[in-house]
């Protein structure tokens, strides 16, 4: 069926539906603007991938505890007033618009050079395909046993308070630092591997060993994780389907079935996850509330955003003067600048470590905050924080720009595509994160020294083959 058809009448059921529940209008747009976008892209997904798998994040992590409160599926936790509302709204709209319109505009100027399907049989691929897969299986049982005792202390403690136990004994056993530090590089050594175009079995070999490690961090309380990992790989499954259209990589009606089966299941596993771990008991237990429950608490950026709206004048300055530069003070960049690097949960990195998530969390939780207990941030408070609602449509005009890059990049620059590879989970994360999380991760001294190690080390026999 033809998707202008399609995008008319999903917009129409949810105007009515809306108007039934007395939902607000601006966020009834909202909804109708998100449908048809979603509508847009998955008619042509293996193109529009990221545009799609962008706004299932945007959908999961911001609009989707607003859709079951407005749409009479859910009680509302907590009234604000209309304007605040509103406000919310507003920047869903602006960020939709912008990111919807940008995305379209790049992804007409995308490189479709027909020489780059065969790009990765090259020698040099080959060779940093081979340091890429052979570190990430090396550091696979570190990432392992860091996600397992991560899951322990969560089942032990529960989610909220996991943050300051695990800092305590990092603090306490460097032994546990270092294993978190290795198993940091599998991810990456992943997205490096896939830029390198493997063959389809070799792939799936390690691609199977990637979904099991996702799979397993749902243990750890990080739906959200496991969600943006899921997203992530078919997000290199839709690139290969492109550069390789002959093979068939990405099947969009078997990967919906399985979606349509498998989201459902993760969703109460997931729930059943926390009733075992607080000891509740498994017969009251409401297969349909646990999904709406689910999609309510994956939606509590709506609700933080609100909070950031609300109290903005009770909220640290920024030492920097842009929360949106977080990055310049961890990793790399802040040992460069010489700014003080800040960690856990106390008042100093709250009102000196120009981070969003640890400023907010401390003005809205107050002890909460230094016991362990955190609200997170999205790159919407941030860049509204910084720049008003034109910093919002900035913010996602430029990750429009950078999912783009992907396809834009020269097809003899395996550098710019495993650094695209690597940096789309934070920018997917980015509703619920920092707006330059991506960078944060990119400039972390673990994942530069990882990058660093391989393309180094894959020059150098280049040149000696050369020779």
């Amino acid at each position: 069926m033809n998707r202008i058809i399609v995008s008319l009448l999903a917009s129409l059921i949810l105007v009515l539906w809306g108007l039934g529940t007395s939902a607000n209008p601006i966020f009834i747009i909202d909804m109708c603007l998100w449908i048809c976008m979603m509508i847009s892209a998955y008619s042509n997904i293996e193109r529009n991938y990221l545009e799609f798998a962008f706004g299932l994040a945007f959908f999961t992590f911001l609009m989707g505890r607003e859709f079951l409160e407005q749409y009479s599926l859910h009680s509302v936790e907590k009234d604000f007033p209309k304007s605040i509302n509103f406000h919310l709204y507003i920047c869903i709209l602006i960020s939709l618009i912008s990111f919807w319109m940008a995305f379209s505009f790049f992804n007409k100027k995308r490189n479709t050079n027909t020489s780059e399907k065969k790009t990765g049989c090259t020698a040099y691929y080959k060779t940093v395909r081979k340091y890429a897969k052979l570190i990430f299986l090396l550091s696979m049982p570190f990432a392992f046993i860091s996600t397992l005792i991560m899951s322990a202390i969560v089942f032990t403690v529960g989610y909220q308070n996991s943050y300051l136990v695990v800092s305590v004994l990092m603090e306490n056993f460097p032994v546990l630092y270092v294993f978190d530090k290795i198993g940091i590089m599998m991810p990456t050594c992943f997205c490096i591997y896939s830029a390198t175009l493997p063959d389809r079995r070799d792939f799936y070999k390690i691609g199977k060993i990637y979904l099991f490690y996702s799979f397993l961090t749902v243990f750890e309380g990080a739906r959200g994780t496991f969600l943006i990992n899921i997203l992530v790989f078919g997000a290199i499954l839709a690139y290969f389907q492109c550069m390789r259209p002959n093979e068939k990589w990405f099947d969009k009606q078997r990967y919906a079935r399985w979606a349509m089966i498998g989201v459902p299941l993760v969703m109460i596993a997931s729930v059943a996850i926390k009733v075992g771990r607080n000891g509740d008991d498994w017969r009251k237990m409401d297969m349909t509330e646990a999904i709406t429950d689910f999609v309510y608490q994956q939606g509590v950026t709506g609700l933080n955003l609100k909070r950031a709206y609300e109290i903005e004048s009770s909220i640290p300055e920024p030492v920097s003067g842009f929360y949106s530069l977080e990055f310049l003070h961890s990793g790399l960049p802040a040992r460069l600048l010489g700014n003080k690097v800040y960690s856990g949960y106390n008042v100093e990195h709250a009102l000196e470590g120009n981070s969003m998530k640890f400023a907010l969390a401390y003005a809205t939780m107050g002890t909460e905050f230094l016991e362990g207990q955190g609200t997170g941030s999205s790159f919407i408070i941030e860049t509204f924080y910084d720049f008003g609602y034109i910093g919002i449509a900035l913010g996602s005009i430029l990750y429009a720009f950078l999912f783009s890059l992907l396809h834009r990049t020269s097809r003899d620059n395996l550098l710019g595509k495993s650094l695209a590879f690597t940096i789309i989970g934070s920018i997917l994360w980015a509703t619920r994160a920092g707006f330059t999380d991506f960078l944060q991760h990119l400039l972390a001294p673990t994942i530069l020294f990882v990058i660093a190690f391989i393309f180094i080390l894959a020059h150098r026999k280049k040149h000696v083959v050369s020779v």
